[in-house]
Order: C-alpha cells, then sequence, then structure tokens
C-alpha cells in the first residue's frame, strides 16, 4: 500500500497523470487501480518514488527489465539512474574480457501514434516519426573509428553530434569511455551493416515503447527504443 502524493511525486510521469484523472485507468469494485505490468519490478519503482534512490540488490540481473518500467511509467529520474547502472555493468563486463570490446547502441524514435481514445499501450504505432536519435556508447579508441559517415564525433574533423565523457576529459585517454547521439533515421541499420561487415557479433537486442501525455491536438506522442549491445574480440 502506498499514498497518492507518492504515485504523484513526479507529476511528468504516467502514474501522475493516471491518478490526477489525466488518462483513463480501469479500476475494480473495490476500488483498487489495475496497471497490467511487472509487479515483481514495481516494489522496486515503488521504493524509488518514496525515496527518490535506486536501491537494488548487487548483482541484480532485471537491470534492463527495470529500465523498460522506468520508460513505461515515464519516470525520468529512475530511468536515468537505471541507465547509469547499466553503462557501469557494461564498462565492467567489457574490461573483463579479454582481448574484445563491446558497442552499446540506443535508437529513440518519437513519433505521434493517432488520436487518443483511451489509456494508450505499448501496441501503439506511430503513424509518423519527426524525431530519431541514436546514442552509441563505448571506448573512445572504437567509436572514433567508426565510418565518419555515419558517426561524428563532437571535437573531430568532421564535427557534429553531442558527447559524454565518462573518462574525465582526457582526450588522449583512447580507453576511456564516451556517449555520442546522432541524429538521422538510419544511423543504426547503416551502423549495423558496418560492425557485422566488420565481424562484430550482436550479442542481444531488445526494444520497448513507452508514451507521453503531453496533449498535442488530440494526439498522443510516442517514444520507442531499440536497444543493440555489440562484441568483437581480439580489437
Amino acid at each position: 500500500m502506498t499514498t497518492k502524493a507518492t504515485l504523484c511525486k513526479y507529476p511528468a510521469s504516467m502514474l501522475a497523470a493516471m491518478f490526477r484523472g489525466d488518462v483513463p485507468a480501469v479500476v475494480d469494485e473495490t476500488g483498487a487501480y489495475f496497471i497490467d505490468r511487472d509487479g515483481s519490478l514495481f516494489g522496486y519503482i515503488l521504493n524509488f518514488l518514496r525515496s527518490s534512490r535506486l536501491m537494488v540488490p548487487e548483482g541484480f540481473a532485471g537491470l534492463e527489465q527495470l529500465s523498460v518500467e522506468a520508460e513505461f511509467f515515464q519516470i525520468e529520474p529512475l530511468t536515468d539512474e537505471v541507465n547509469s547502472l547499466l553503462k557501469k555493468k557494461t564498462t565492467a563486463s567489457t574490461q573483463h574480457e579479454k582481448g574484445g570490446c563491446t558497442l552499446e547502441i540506443m535508437e529513440i524514435c518519437r513519433g505521434i501514434a493517432g488520436e487518443r481514445t483511451g489509456m494508450a499501450t505499448s501496441q501503439n504505432v506511430p503513424r509518423i516519426y519527426f524525431e530519431v536519435i541514436t546514442r552509441i556508447y563505448g571506448r573512445r579508441r572504437v567509436i572514433m573509428s567508426l565510418p565518419p559517415d555515419i558517426c561524428s564525433v563532437p571535437g573531430s574533423l568532421y564535427g557534429g553530434g553531442y558527447m559524454h565523457d565518462y573518462g574525465g576529459g582526457y582526450m588522449h585517454d583512447l580507453d576511456s569511455f564516451i556517449e555520442i547521439e546522432q541524429l538521422g533515421s538510419d544511423v543504426r541499420l547503416r551502423l549495423a551493416e558496418y560492425l557485422h561487415g566488420e565481424g562484430w557479433q550482436l550479442a542481444r537486442s531488445d526494444q520497448s515503447t513507452c508514451t507521453s501525455y503531453k496533449k498535442l491536438d488530440d494526439y498522443t506522442i510516442l517514444e520507442r527504443c531499440f536497444r543493440e549491445g555489440w562484441f568483437r574480440s581480439g580489437h
């Protein structure tokens, strides 16, 4: 059990919209709300709403699933914390790979789903995408070796895009980790073709869909995320 104030802690979240009455909700005869999501993970979400801290056990194996749930409920601070843990996990596993390296790729597609007649679900399909962003995370030396016509690193000859440096800003440290952001609807697919041709292996992939309840002329904005993890040995 919890309070309405806890569930509405983050006003921009889907939970807050639901309990404010901004979107339709399923309620049983006792007045209890029904949310068709993973109940085993909702406890972590509820604890975050109470304390603004993500508390998971060491070696927790459900981070990727929790990331999907956080995106569905549109709790941005929780999404940021989960993704930060995922990146640390990727960094740690990469450091233990002998003679290999990894790349994490996430494509975010934002689009208009169509007129909303009820609560949007993950089955909504956008009628048109108006923004496609691809984020690439890995070692600096690997990202800088990618074809510049696909991935342009800020500060390089080709410039452009956004970059976050996890290595303290030391440009000469080629083994530090960076994240770059690219615009364009074909970046992820072109990069996948290149990596496959260079002997990289697709280690995992998944996708998730979440909904924004901001009003836009009676339309619902949908965000679809595609994640891929690539590995190459002996690089």
